[in-house]
């Protein structure tokens, strides 16, 4: 029986790496605002990222490893090129101009790797709200109240 579920195991885990192995060179997605997405970039190779809206502001992490730059013919298209072939991973913060859309990737360079064409098609959710945590009390304390024995009135000068 240990046997069985010891095949099992590995033959899912193989199955996991093959799927993560393959990356479709041209997809189309929905994205998930609250998730962060993965895009592969090989060295040599350049990138389109095409966006539901129209882009204002890019952010690149690490500038020195990797270009980002806007069309100047469509503002919904982002060129992307990875500088050097020992470039480390970053991320981009994308956002858009009519609703104020933010997009979160982080891009990973890989040799085996490489999506030339990534189309958002649609993107739903939003970050995810950090409630403040409140402090409990317990019910059972007593509660704490400052009596005045008496009122004496404190004449200038004098000190009790």
């Amino acid at each position: 029986m240990k046997n069985l579920l010891l095949v099992i195991s590995v033959a899912t885990g193989a199955l996991a790496d093959t799927a993560q192995a393959q990356v479709e060179r041209i997809q189309s997605l929905r994205f998930d605002r609250s998730q962060v997405q993965r895009i592969y970039l090989a060295p040599g190779l350049g990138s389109i990222l095409l966006f539901p809206c129209g882009l204002v502001e890019i952010f690149v992490g690490r500038s020195e490893d990797l270009k980002a730059q806007i069309s100047p013919n469509d503002k919904k298209t982002l060129f992307l090129n990875l500088k050097l072939n020992s470039s480390l991973p970053t991320n981009i913060i994308a956002k858009c101009e009519s609703d104020r859309s933010v997009f979160v990737f982080d891009v990973i360079p890989s040799r085996n790797k490489h999506q030339d064409v990534v189309e958002i098609r649609n993107f739903y959710g939003r970050p995810h709200f950090a409630e403040r945590s409140t402090v409990k009390t317990s019910e059972n304390k007593s509660s704490r109240r400052l009596v005045v024995k008496a009122r004496s009135l404190l004449d200038k000068g004098e000190v009790r």
